[in-house]
């Protein structure tokens, strides 16, 4: 992706992050294709200012907003320090989405620890359910 095309992707809010208005994955991360390579926006930014992506390295977001790709809100962390940071108290307060990880409206898994905001989840989930209900509408009625 072009420089310019790349930028012109980005808004600046009042909290200093540069928001990406691109897709996001499910996890919040903004990413991007430019053809040849699926990218987190993070990282490309990293290398499009000219530092170092290093093996096995991890960029933080400082700001702890994952579709955040201000420069001065990104450090490359060993995986290790990016994990404990993300746990040190649970860092995020809403969802990609914008729902508060209230008590109420979240989910923590027995197995892994990860929380998933349980507003959205039933928004994926009843969206699954119609496609489900769509795909079988289709399918050819076999005749006796």
């Amino acid at each position: 992706m072009h420089a310019d095309n790349f930028m012109s992707k980005i808004e600046r809010t009042a909290d200093g992050c540069w928001q990406w208005l691109g897709a996001q994955n499910k996890e919040g991360y903004a990413q991007f294709s430019d053809g040849t390579h699926n990218w987190y926006v993070h990282r490309y930014m990293w290398a499009l200012i000219g530092r170092e992506l290093l093996p096995d390295m991890h960029i933080d977001h400082l700001c702890s907003n994952r579709s955040c790709v201000n420069p001065s809100h990104l450090e490359q962390v060993t995986p290790a320090v990016n994990h404990e940071r993300r746990n040190l108290g649970q860092r995020m307060t809403h969802c990609y989405r914008g729902h508060e990880y209230s008590p109420e409206n979240t989910y923590t898994s027995p197995y892994s620890g990860h929380r998933t905001c349980r507003e959205c989840k039933r928004a994926t989930d009843r969206a699954r359910r119609a496609q489900r209900l769509v795909l079988a509408s289709e399918r050819p009625v076999k005749e006796m």
